[in-house]
């Protein structure tokens, strides 16, 4: 399981806005990190102290980190993705690969 866009609701806090690491002890103890594979770190409707966190966060738990483009339109299509290895032709092909871990998550972001 993958957690996407886990940090959206920190974003009212004042420590998140001024420096998001702060929180990492208290982020990581979240229940929901004991229960995913992975998390999302980057996702085309994220700003960039979220997606410093989720990098971070990533990190701090052996995690890889994946990403989506959270597209809402077309301009924000293809803004952040998930590169995998191997061509995905089937559900199958995608979930060997995730389990493998061989993809890393990649982004086309110039102006966030």
């Amino acid at each position: 399981m993958i957690a996407a866009h886990p940090f959206r609701g920190l974003a009212a806090t004042r420590v998140a806005n001024d420096n998001p690491l702060k929180l990492m002890d208290s982020i990581i103890e979240r229940p929901i990190f004991r229960y995913v594979d992975d998390l999302e770190v980057l996702n085309g409707a994220s700003g960039s102290w979220e997606r410093k966190l989720g990098w971070a966060v990533a990190r701090r738990l052996s995690m890889k980190g994946i990403g989506g483009s959270d597209a809402h339109g077309f301009t924000t299509v293809g803004a952040c993705y998930t590169n995998f290895e191997s061509d995905i032709r089937n559900e199958e092909d995608f979930l060997t690969e995730l389990r493998a871990g061989r993809y890393k998550a990649a982004n086309n972001l110039i102006f966030r």
